[in-house]
């Protein structure tokens, strides 16, 4: 288990590390261009690995659309790409 954990956390760092790399290269890679006619390489459609959204409110007094985000992780991508691992 442990290991399957830590081969995800390695993807995602890749990822997020070399994300405008990616996007340059196919504007699909994560599969958010439905209509596109480039493939995803790895559609990230519902991955809550760093964060999530966990509540949606609309005032339609005030036109405004609100979401609470869940912050998974405390550090960022940039401390974990240094250290290596999650802390």
């Amino acid at each position: 288990m442990e290991k399957k954990l830590e081969s995800k956390r390695s993807l995602h760092l890749h990822q997020r590390v070399h994300f405008d790399a990616l996007l340059l290269a196919n504007p699909n890679y994560f599969g958010g261009l439905p209509n596109s006619e480039y493939k995803p390489v790895l559609a990230l459609s519902n991955d809550i690995f760093y964060e999530e959204i966990s509540t949606v409110g609309y005032n339609p007094e005030t036109e405004m659309l609100e979401a609470t985000i869940h912050i998974k992780h405390s550090v960022g991508v940039w401390r974990y790409a240094m250290f290596g691992r999650l802390i």
